[in-house]
């Protein structure tokens, strides 16, 4: 699934960074985003607009 979002976000022009912060903090990220504790991150992804 990554591979799918990364490859998607580089035909739309987008730079993307795969990282694992997500995963290394997981307490912080829930909070920030509201994911709930059943859920478990695998990866983290960054994106933004290249230019």
């Amino acid at each position: 699934m990554t591979q799918n979002i990364t490859l998607a976000a580089m035909e739309k022009g987008l730079g993307i960074c795969v990282e694992d912060q997500a995963v290394s903090y997981q307490k912080g990220a829930r909070k920030i985003l509201g994911i709930p504790e059943n859920k478990r991150f695998v990866t983290g992804n960054s994106i933004r607009i290249s230019g």
